[in-house]
């Protein structure tokens, strides 16, 4: 049998092709789509996928498809909760812009003003606009200690930054005076009822295209850092970015935001329905919509999404060239 090289993005636009030429229907997905994630489940040697319907703005099915580890020794069910990895930006942007809408914040003010963090003339010029567009010129991360700074001037051309969403949660947390999770919670969790989802959560292990378990932090390192929480007294579920990267000094080669959690950029942990519902949520969010910067030649980027145009519409993602997909037709 042949294998069809699959990413997460044309497994996500296949999907979205299936499910746009559907007939509606009531108690479940046409059957041809749920052939093909099990299809491709087999294929690529994924231990388990879940899966959620939305129809009217309303979840009306929702499935797991084989286990949580490679041994299959527990089922992907409703409540399995998942790392979104850089999915996490899309979330992040909603909180950002629905407190720019409460007054908490000036998308074109640069974020010196706010929380002083660079001596470099171009670096002080990033605003929030520019973080949520990727065109901070800010690397994607930092794994050695060193100056961050801007590698172009801030809104000239695309750059995706991890480092930049960072900055942008460190700022959030000084205007607000609430830690990354409580500012999370008050603006997406709790008004749209999202009981799974958090920035500082647990979840199952990914699996790689070999199968193999796949983290972005080992475990080894998460128990060190638990240790380290522990014994610096520090309640995890009110945790702020400052102390983060406190622990992190202790643990990690350097203090840097990688290594940190809750990370804005790609600590997300979420179940399908949850997550469903986020993405019924980014459609509405029109702010979302407009392309600012054009990104790996016919993408655009927006205000926290990507945005592909096709013949039959737009859709929003992240890392929509890549390996993350969010496919949300609009």
């Amino acid at each position: 049998m042949k294998t069809r090289v699959l990413t997460r993005r044309s497994f996500a636009l296949a999907a979205a092709g299936l499910l746009s030429g559907a007939e509606r229907w009531k108690g479940g997905p046409p059957a041809p789509f749920l052939k093909e994630i099990e299809t491709l489940r087999a294929e690529h040697n994924v231990p388990g996928i879940s899966a959620a319907w939305l129809e009217n703005g309303r979840v009306t099915w929702m499935a797991g498809f084989g286990s949580t580890d490679a041994e299959g020794k527990s089922r992907v069910d409703e409540k399995t909760i998942f790392a979104a990895a850089s999915l996490s930006k899309p979330v992040f942007a909603l909180a950002v812009l629905r407190f720019r809408d409460q007054g908490g914040l000036d998308l074109d003010k640069p974020l010196q003003d706010y929380l002083p963090f660079s001596e470099d003339e171009r670096t002080r010029r990033i605003t929030a606009r520019h973080v949520l567009s990727h065109t901070t010129g800010l690397p994607n991360w930092r794994f050695k200690p060193g100056v961050l700074r801007a590698n172009f001037e801030p809104g000239s051309r695309f750059g995706y930054s991890g480092e930049g969403y960072f900055l942008l949660q460190r700022v959030v947390e000084t205007l607000s005076g609430e830690p990354t999770e409580m500012f999370l919670r008050r603006r997406v969790f709790s008004p749209l009822q999202l009981r799974d989802s958090s920035f500082i959560g647990p979840s199952v292990p990914g699996y790689d295209s070999k199968g193999q378990p796949s983290r972005i932090l080992p475990p080894a390192y998460l128990e060190r850092v638990q240790a380290v929480i522990e014994e610096m007294k520090i309640d995890y579920t009110t945790i702020t970015t400052e102390q983060s990267l406190a622990v992190a000094a202790k643990v990690a080669p350097a203090a840097l935001p990688v290594y940190v959690s809750p990370n804005s950029a790609g600590s997300l942990t979420t179940t399908a329905t949850d997550f469903a519902v986020i993405m019924k949520t980014l459609a509405q969010t029109k702010a979302m919509h407009e392309p600012l910067i054009q990104a790996n030649g016919a993408d655009w980027w927006g205000l926290g999404a990507g945005i592909e145009r096709t013949d039959s519409g737009s859709y929003l993602g992240n890392n929509i060239v890549d390996k993350m997909a969010l496919v949300g037709h609009t």
